[in-house]
């Protein structure tokens, strides 16, 4: 097997590997998620302020966030 021809195949596990996480944050709960508020204030337009949370569960290592 040759160079290339590995790194192919390490890059298809990589790529599963992803997808099976994927699944894994699916399914996970995120009882353990910290939340942090953020928001972006101050602004000229004041209706141009917003504010968001951003999610990080220690379980399954996502992160996301969500507006408010």
């Amino acid at each position: 097997m040759n160079i290339a021809d590995e790194v192919e195949l390490a890059e298809l596990q990589i790529c599963v590997l992803e997808v099976f996480i994927e699944e894994l944050q699916e399914q996970c709960k995120h009882l353990n998620a910290h939340a942090v508020g953020k928001s972006s204030t101050g602004n000229y337009d004041p209706t141009q302020d917003c504010y968001w949370w951003e999610y990080d569960c220690p379980d399954c290592g996502k992160h996301w966030t969500e507006d408010q």
